[in-house]
């Protein structure tokens, strides 16, 4: 796997690069809805009113800020894969994947994910408020908790967001346009102390057929690390790649 060594290096830069970037976007999001938060609950009510949260608002804007994370990570996996792998792909089959993309697989995974999201966000959210009235706080003081909150999830919950939604669409682009220009796959297990997965080391630096599903645990299936059709369990905080020749 010498050989590999570069390969490897050059996804981990552009998946620490987009990453980053994409933080940015999810950061922006929990800051706004923070802002609208206090905006929705400024005037001054006794301790029995419903806080005003609004969810619809969140599913948007997490939905399409998701497009844009997926069309940009999209184009600059596309453009890495070609000069990692010294491809050059016929302008047919970069039409055929890109059709793919911004038709199919972005707009519905970015659905998909930003109603996970936007429910995760909300039960987090409704313990709080909760547990505020069973204390017995004021609307004010449950506000404060949930800005509290919220200031916890720009940093923390972004940054996994981000992390977990960029590795699946280079993944996903990565595989979807090496079918069309490469013969075999290879899936790179890069854990550390809180990501390790056995099973995923187990299945790792072995060359097998570009079709081949790898078998996970539980009878789960997978074409490449990050699939979208895998549980979350196989998903967050993994590292691993996918490479091809």
């Amino acid at each position: 796997m010498k050989k590999e060594v570069q390969k490897i290096k050059a996804i981990k830069a552009l998946e620490r690069r987009l990453s980053a970037r994409n933080k940015k976007i999810i950061e922006k999001i929990f800051v706004e809805l923070r802002d609208k938060v206090i905006a929705d609950n400024s005037k001054s009510y006794d301790v029995k009113m419903i806080i005003n949260i609004d969810y619809e608002w969140l599913l948007k804007k997490f939905k399409s800020g998701l497009e844009v994370i997926y069309l940009y990570t999209f184009e600059e996996t596309f453009k890495g894969f070609q000069n990692i792998y010294k491809k050059v792909i016929k302008p047919k089959t970069i039409k055929g994947i890109r059709d793919y993309f911004l038709k199919n697989w972005n707009t519905k995974n970015a659905g998909k994910q930003a109603t996970k999201m936007t429910a995760t966000t909300k039960n987090i959210l409704n313990k709080i408020i909760t547990t505020g009235q069973e204390e017995g706080l004021s609307h004010n003081d449950m506000v404060k908790e949930l800005v509290k909150n919220i200031n916890g999830m720009t940093e923390q919950r972004a940054s996994t967001i981000a992390r977990t939604e960029t590795s699946k669409s280079i993944n996903t682009t990565s595989y979807e346009t090496a079918k069309n220009v490469m013969k075999e796959k290879c899936w790179i297990h890069v854990g550390g102390k809180k990501t390790y997965r056995p099973h995923h080391k187990a299945i790792s630096n072995k060359w097998v057929d570009i079709n081949y599903k790898w078998k996970l645990k539980n009878g789960v299936e997978a074409d490449y690390p990050h699939q979208d059709t895998l549980p979350i369990s196989e998903i967050v905080r993994c590292s691993c790649l996918i490479i091809f020749r």
